[in-house]
């Protein structure tokens, strides 16, 4: 996991400067689960917070509350803009959304019927990259249409394969709805689930999946051809930043910039 070894990097060079990262991982991806945790690091009584929002308002008032109380809180990958956080490094996830969809527009040459899947549409980043998708679909002179947007709003972090679960029975669900279907995007990394789904059903490679992350899953589907375009972001610099970021505001009194945009990566079959 990327985000994983970025914070053992950064705890192997920051440790030096005497600085001790305490590191939670949330069970779901649920913002009420996020608030506990959030309490919980308040009652600790530590110095700065790095965190993915799992909701782009429902934590504010208590990311506020931190900030009142002299915990900054720095967001990654998803962002609450409108809390008091002190900065966000991430993708411009709308964006993403865009160059997905421009993908697909090259792969069903300008023509076709396409279905999405948005994984945790709660949090911000996924419903940018719907939006961004389907804004660069409807602004396009060809005939693409968007038929089916389906949101799996569970916020379980996978545990015993049930959420892979369900994404394939969805992938299969709009399938068999949709029987002319050309192309399937998919918002986050269990892009690889999809693809297995229309393989179960004989149609992979068939129907163009563009999706996110460059996980190994996701990868070896691409060398098939099975998915056929990946937008992804380099999670480990992310964290990396966000970490570096806090503790030059912590130690240094020092904040260069409050949004820091990673570059949107692409991978097709040709450079897998």
């Amino acid at each position: 996991d990327e985000v994983v070894k970025g914070i053992e990097y950064s705890q192997k060079r920051l440790e030096p400067f005497g600085v001790e990262l305490k590191v939670v991982a949330s069970k779901t991806y649920s913002y009420k689960e996020q608030l506990e945790l959030l309490q919980y690091f308040k009652k600790e009584g530590v110095d700065g917070i790095v965190t993915m929002a799992y909701h782009p308002y429902r934590i504010n008032d208590m990311i506020n509350e931190l900030y009142d109380n002299g915990i900054p809180v720095a967001t990654f990958i998803s962002d609450a803009p409108d809390s008091k956080r002190i900065c966000f490094t991430g993708l411009d996830n709308f964006k993403s959304g865009e160059v997905a969809a421009s993908l697909m527009d090259l792969y069903l040459r300008g023509k076709g019927k396409v279905a999405i899947i948005g994984i945790h549409r709660d949090v911000k980043c996924i419903d940018d990259r719907v939006r961004g998708f389907v804004d660069r679909i409807r602004i396009t002179d060809d005939s693409i249409r968007v038929v089916s947007i389906l949101n799996a709003r569970d916020h379980c972090r996978d545990v015993d394969m049930e959420f892979r679960k369900t994404v394939r029975r969805m992938t299969k669900i709009v399938v068999n709805e949709n029987r002319d279907l050309k192309g399937i995007y998919v918002t986050n990394s269990l892009t690889s689930c999809v693809g297995r789904a229309l393989n179960d059903i004989g149609v992979g490679a068939k129907i163009s999946v563009i999706g996110h992350e460059n996980t190994n899953e996701n990868i070896e589907m691409l060398k098939k051809g099975i998915i056929h375009g990946i937008v992804y972001q380099n999670q480990y610099h992310q964290v990396i930043n966000s970490i570096n970021t806090m503790s030059d505001y912590l130690l240094k009194n020092k904040l260069e910039q409050e949004i820091k945009l990673v570059d949107i990566g692409i991978k097709i079959k040709e450079n897998a």
